[in-house]
């Protein structure tokens, strides 16, 4: 699974190293960007149990989620597709 977050209070690079630092502990998660300037960030993780520790890790560094946006995995094998 895929998410795009829309941080409210990220600004510095010293908070960039912290978030990239934090998420990179978390094994199941991956950081596909972090663009501060416009305060998003694309992670790639493996369920709904880690996507909370994401956001427990974004809590305790002392930002705040805007907007939360989970984005489908396009290489997901859908069980509705079938081959003719």
């Amino acid at each position: 699974m895929r998410a795009q977050l829309q941080l409210t209070e990220a600004k510095s690079s010293f908070q960039q190293e912290a978030i990239v630092r934090c998420l990179n502990r978390i094994m199941e998660v991956r950081i596909l960007d972090l663009n501060l300037n416009k305060r998003v960030l694309f992670v790639e993780f493996t369920g709904p149990k880690v996507f909370q520790k994401i956001q427990k890790e974004i809590e305790r560094l002392g930002l705040s989620i805007n907007e939360k946006k989970i984005v489908p995995d396009p290489f997901a094998v859908s069980s509705t597709s079938r081959e003719v």
